[in-house]
């Protein structure tokens, strides 16, 4: 697997939206996100990037807590 400058960037403004988390959230959210990846994989699901893949449940998992927190607020 290769790491591109455009992937290394990618990670570098999700670990700085992560700083605001406790280690427990972190780690909460790595587990839950792992174990999700895992699922899709033996289900069948077609990864060409598992590094991608993995950020990218993981910005989901943040974009709907997000929500819920915004929700909350209004």
């Amino acid at each position: 697997m290769d790491l591109t400058l455009e992937n290394h960037s990618y990670t570098d403004l999700i670990s700085f939206y992560l700083s605001h988390y406790s280690l427990n959230d972190r780690v909460a959210l790595a587990i839950d996100s792992f174990q999700q990846m895992i699922r899709n994989i033996k289900r069948g699901r077609k990864v060409r990037n598992i590094f991608g893949y993995f950020w990218g449940i993981v910005e989901k998992k943040l974009d709907e807590e997000y929500e819920s927190i915004i929700s909350d607020i209004a």
